[in-house]
Parts: structure tokens; C-alpha cells; sequence
């Protein structure tokens, strides 16, 4: 996180929970000693996880 950033954006951390964030050694730093970004990282991983361990039907053979 540069100097400029105060606080995680959803889409900085939704990049972070994929590990496409370039800056991720940044911001796992910010999330240690911010509270308001840890917690909103933490509920916005549960949801992602939650995401993930849905599994997609497969297709039927009559599906065009």
C-alpha cells in the first residue's frame, strides 16, 4: 500500500484473495495493523470461501 492509500479497497482485497494483487506484501502489512481493513478482509474472505466451495451442476446433454 503506498502512502497515498489510507484503507484496502474491496477490489484490492478481492485481488489479494485470488493472489493477482501486485502489491500484496503491501497490503498483508496494512492488514496486520489496521483493523477496519483486517475486518472487512476477513468477512470478504468467508463470503469468497463460501463462493468456492459451491459446486457448478454440470450441464445437461439437452442444454443447447
Amino acid at each position: 500500500m503506498n502512502a497515498k492509500i489510507h484503507h484496502a479497497s474491496e477490489e484490492q482485497l478481492i485481488l489479494f484473495y485470488y493472489d493477482e494483487l501486485p502489491e500484496a506484501c503491501e497490503l498483508r502489512a496494512h492488514l496486520d495493523t489496521c483493523r477496519q481493513c483486517r475486518q472487512q478482509w476477513e468477512a470478504l474472505r468467508g463470503t469468497l470461501d463460501g463462493i468456492n466451495r459451491i459446486d457448478v451442476p454440470q450441464r445437461a446433454d439437452e442444454y443447447g
